[in-house]
């Protein structure tokens, strides 16, 4: 089962994580200072460097020819850019920044 982690920016431009089982357990104050527009849930895997990916991140994927595509997580799935053959070196990820900094 996939854990339900989430990643969203405060108001006040913080880059906070939080599970969402402990707002509905009291931390319901979370919610209120989050901005909506950056919210990003963990998509379940993790980079070559065990980062969590969530929505939202861009990776740059590594395959024996060097660096192959970068690619933005939308939903759940890969949005890919140059992507010639790449999926078979996902595991070769690394998260280097998402679609919310700037």
């Amino acid at each position: 089962m996939r854990e339900l982690k989430f990643r969203a920016k405060t108001f006040g431009g913080k880059l906070i994580y939080f599970d969402l089982r402990e707002c509905y357990a009291g931390g319901q104050e979370v919610l209120d200072t989050i901005d909506y527009e950056t919210l990003s849930q963990f998509t379940g895997l993790e980079d070559r460097e065990g980062n969590k990916i969530y929505e939202g991140d861009i990776l740059q994927i590594f395959t024996p020819k060097g660096v192959e595509a970068y690619t933005e997580v939308v939903d759940d799935i890969f949005k890919a850019h140059n992507l010639s053959g790449v999926g078979d070196y996902f595991g070769s990820c690394e998260v280097i920044g998402n679609i919310y900094e700037k």
